[in-house]
Parts: structure tokens; sequence; C-alpha cells
């Protein structure tokens, strides 16, 4: 289905975009 590829790459993008975050904290 769309939305569920949709919601996949949101969620991907956030988990990348949060380790990002991290990594620049650390």
């Amino acid at each position: 289905r769309t939305l569920d590829l949709y919601l996949g790459k949101v969620s991907l993008y956030q988990l990348s975009y949060c380790r990002a975050e991290t990594e620049r904290a650390l």
C-alpha cells in the first residue's frame, strides 16, 4: 500500500534525523 510505504519512509527519515542529532550532541 502507498500509505505504508510513505509511513515507512517517514519513520526511517525520523530515525536517521534522531541519530544525527544524538551524534552532534555527543
